[in-house]
């Protein structure tokens, strides 16, 4: 089972460039849109896959229809999975831009079979990536969502998405991003900041501290280093 990550926040907190660290030959980038990627050097790091260029790092969803996007972005997931075994971290970027795409492609429907179909979408995406192959890891990157609870969680269109599907429950690691003095930071676990509960989670031991910065290499080499360790029995036989 691959061990699915999610990364939330408001844009410009550092979510797209926590990818900087990352070792590029063993990591895939999908882009949801195609803006460029927000740190120094990143079209020589990741180069777009083609014919010509079977061995490349990064694509973007070039579907027209957003409910097409899906299919598009499975297909890749399941490439990456079976084709690519040089990759170990495969990140989808701006994941909300899907849903909100299909959101406002599906405007003018009336009654609720279009949120169905939207949930529907939304849980093939989180089905999948829990359960690619064990050595991969595979981030989500998504803007988050502040509801009338205070509670800031993955940006979601419809409440079935958010009461049915409940993708946070997909995760065992969820880090939400946080700025503060011009510092970009990960939190690693559940905290109320300024009003806000930030819907931030980890294994118990997993990260020292309840900031880190924002940096994917640093988190990826945790999670190994975590799953990976020996495991000391203390049990005593009597």
């Amino acid at each position: 089972m691959s061990q699915p990550v999610l990364i939330i926040g408001p844009s410009g907190t550092g979510k797209s460039t926590s990818l900087e660290k990352l070792d590029q030959k063993e990591t895939f980038i999908i882009k949801t849109t195609d803006k460029p990627m927000p740190f120094r050097g990143s079209n020589k790091k990741y180069r777009e896959l083609s014919k010509e260029n079977p061995s490349g790092n990064m694509t973007v969803l070039k579907k027209e229809l957003a409910s097409d996007r899906y299919a598009e972005l499975l297909s890749m997931i399941k490439a990456v999975d079976e084709r690519r075994p040089e990759i170990k971290n495969l990140v989808i970027d701006d994941f909300q831009y899907l849903m909100v795409d299909e959101y406002m492609s599906r405007s003018q429907e009336k009654g609720f079979d279009k949120f169905a179909i939207m949930a529907t979408n939304m849980w093939k995406v989180l089905d999948k990536i829990s359960r690619c192959r064990s050595d991969l890891v595979i981030m989500i990157l998504c803007h988050n969502d502040v509801g009338d609870d205070g509670i800031s969680t993955m940006q979601v269109m419809g409440k079935m998405l958010r009461n049915t599907v409940k993708p946070e429950g997909k995760f065992t690691v969820i880090l939400h991003t946080y700025v503060n003095d011009g510092k970009y930071k990960f939190l690693t676990q559940y905290r109320t900041i300024g009003g806000k509960d930030l819907q931030a989670k980890s294994p118990k031991g997993m990260f020292e501290e309840e900031f880190i910065d924002n940096d994917l290499g640093y988190v990826v080499q945790r999670m190994h280093d975590y799953y990976d360790e020996e495991f000391a029995d203390d049990t005593v036989n009597l």
